[in-house]
């Protein structure tokens, strides 16, 4: 009989199975999440214990014993090996892989857990000034999230909303996250007013020495609030009261590479469902936007989410102005329409906004022709609303650019141009009375609103009412990439899942039906690939993106 004992591990590179090691110490009494220093393809790699007391398969030979624990290292959690797990079976990647992203060296610090908190008294206070519609829809939210389903924000002050939101959770620890580094730094001095020296902030613009400092007060069991972008879903967390989500629909949650390639916001929900099955209560979630994604609209409406939006109230005129038949009638002056400069000459306060993706008409021969029409800085121009935001009181706002933006071949340019300029009417404020948009293409369904472009979406079987996944290929030889993409192709096309469609760069587009069997579909194609891979002896050129952006 075998009296070895035997560990299963997670090493931080990309393999699709947790290695046996053999412990060379019969009174080593590991746990799973400890950190154990192992041999492995002649190198040494620091691991996670993902298992005790295994039973290696009799095919299994050679296994190697572990140089030996690291108790000076921080002890993994449970749940966050659990919450690996589940963004690994999602995004079809490996446990490796997210190991080596949620734990690269600056986070390693040993601290000692302490499980009781208190919150400070300093969380007790109320947010200043929250009062009429604020206020009352401080009071809805709390209504909504009674039904213990992730809640769709959108209302006016919606910062102070989730302050008080903040306050209202301080029995528990607090994740907030942001799209961006930049967003973090608009929002960071607000909410230090609120929350004090409970409000720690998380990015990659945040120092190593800072970082280690955030990670060792989360793992301490001192009460925070986790202000920061999509990777402070790695750290630690404990007794989380609330996840927020703020401005969902922004493309910067989604991890385009390396592996993991997740999106912020479905992490964020997926890691409360773990922490709710490990015994914790469940977080509630909170998915705030001004301009919600077209997924969160449709899980609204099915009753997947709860909601709490209060439509803004403009007395509002818009003008599509068509540019082809402007130019037929001599009615543009440059890049500008004599319609725009006329509605400008009758506000008290106008803005440009030209989306940053739209690349023309270029930034440098806008401003001059601005500044020529009405004087030099008499009218706001951003391309940028986070960093250069509207004035608030903006009473006349012009798009420009918007054509630019509707590129035929991104089914999601339509989405991202309405969010954008409903973000900018946001910023205007209830004084807003006249918005000036010019295209080429008047008729275009983005002009008609939500509705419209949701039915566009079903009836061509887009998302979000299929799911898509990328079998990407990135190959040094072109003529390789190729061969491999059609052969890829014709494998995934016997299966007869779903539509299949070739991706430019080399690789496959698969879109799967969003129903229960999503889950069996994404493993069949996993399986496909691992077998293709092992077949054609092509390991390491292929990966997964799932729900891409």
């Amino acid at each position: 009989m075998d009296s070895k004992r035997y560990i299963q591990v997670i090493l931080p590179l990309k393999l699709g199975w947790e290695p046996f090691y053999v412990l060379p110490d019969a009174e080593a009494d590991p746990r799973v999440g400890d950190r154990a220093l192992v041999p492995f393809a002649g190198k040494s790699y620091l691991a996670v214990v993902s298992a005790v007391d295994s039973v290696p398969p009799s095919e299994i030979k050679g296994i190697r014993e572990i140089y030996g624990l690291q108790p000076q290292k921080d002890r993994i959690l449970p749940s966050e090996i659990a919450f690996w797990r589940v963004i690994a079976d999602y995004y079809l990647c490996t446990l490796g892989e997210i190991y080596k992203a949620a734990y690269p060296s600056v986070k390693d610090e040993s601290v000692r857990v302490r499980k009781k908190q208190e919150a400070p008294a300093a969380m007790l206070a109320s947010v200043p000034g929250i009062t009429g519609i604020a206020g009352k829809a401080s009071a809805d939210v709390d209504a909504a999230l009674k039904m213990g389903r992730p809640l769709l924000l959108n209302v006016p002050h919606s910062t102070d909303v989730l302050l008080q939101q903040c306050l209202k959770h301080a029995y528990g620890n607090v994740l907030w996250l942001v799209g961006e580094t930049k967003m973090t730094k608009a929002l960071e001095n607000h909410a230090r007013e609120v929350l004090g020296s409970r409000l720690l902030v998380w990015g990659s613009k945040i120092t190593p020495a800072r970082k280690r400092e955030v990670a060792r007060t989360v793992r301490s069991g001192q009460p925070y609030v986790i202000l920061g972008t999509r990777s402070a879903l790695f750290l630690p967390h404990h007794h989380l009261s609330l996840v927020v989500v703020q401005e969902e629909h922004e493309l910067s949650y989604k991890q385009t590479s390396p592996a993991p390639r997740y999106n912020g916001r479905d992490a964020a929900i997926l890691l409360a469902s773990v922490l709710g099955e490990d015994g914790q209560r469940r977080p509630d979630v909170i998915l705030e936007s001004s301009s919600p994604s077209f997924e969160s609209l449709l899980n609204v409406s099915s009753g997947k989410y709860e909601s709490v939006v209060y439509p803004r109230e403009y007395a509002l005129q818009t003008d599509i102005v068509d540019t082809r038949a402007e130019l037929r009638k001599n009615g543009m002056v440059g890049e500008l329409s004599r319609r725009l400069v006329s509605a400008f000459a009758a506000a008290g306060k106008a803005a440009v906004f030209k989306p940053r993706r739209a690349a023309f008409p270029k930034m440098e021969d806008l401003l001059p022709q601005i500044d020529a029409a009405f004087g030099p800085g008499k009218v706001f121009v951003t391309d940028d609303l986070i960093e250069n935001p509207i004035p608030e009181g903006t009473d006349c706002l012009a798009v420009l650019g918007v054509d630019a933006m509707l590129g035929r071949n991104d089914f999601r340019a339509d989405e991202r141009l309405l969010q954008s300029i409903s973000q900018a009417m946001g910023q205007c404020g209830g004084a807003l009375r006249t918005l000036v948009i010019q295209t080429k293409d008047a008729s275009h369904p983005v002009f008609s609103g939500v509705n419209a472009l949701l039915k566009e979406r079903a009836d061509f079987g887009y998302p979000p009412y299929t799911r898509l996944v990328d079998i990407c290929i990135h190959d040094t030889f072109p003529d390789r990439a190729a061969r491999m993409s059609q052969a890829l192709l014709k494998a995934v096309n016997a299966l007869g899942i779903s539509p299949v469609m070739p991706l430019g760069q080399g690789g496959l587009r698969v879109v799967l039906q969003r129903d229960r069997n999503l889950n069996v579909r994404k493993k069949t194609l996993l399986s496909l690939v691992e077998d293709f891979e092992k077949q054609n002896k092509y390991a390491g050129h292929i990966y997964f993106d799932v729900d891409p952006q």
